[in-house]
């Protein structure tokens, strides 16, 4: 018994270590940046439409949501936040910003 507790401390260190090798959640499978700030355009059929700019290109792009959010949503987002809500398209169909 007291050799588990004494091995117990080295095993949570060595999941901390392992863990932090990990991204931050930053980034979804495609290294999308889903932190990138967003700010309300207009009012489409589906929803708002945001104008969202990618910090790592700077490149800004309109998104809207793929469902009715069923919430009144701020104007100004992040991509993150406007995925969990709503899901997101850009304005060339797809789920990633270029």
């Amino acid at each position: 018994m007291r050799f588990l507790v004494a091995l117990m401390p080295v095993f949570m260190v060595s999941v901390a270590v392992a863990q932090g090798d990990r991204p931050t959640g930053d980034y979804d499978v495609n290294d999308t940046v889903l932190h990138a700030k967003c700010q309300f355009r207009s009012a489409g059929a589906s929803g708002p439409i945001y104008a969202c700019k990618d910090p790592k290109t700077g490149k800004t792009q309109e998104v809207k949501c793929k469902t009715p959010p069923k919430q009144k949503l701020p104007p100004k987002i992040t991509l993150g936040e406007l995925e969990q809500i709503c899901g997101y398209v850009t304005g060339d169909g797809s789920d990633q910003l270029q």
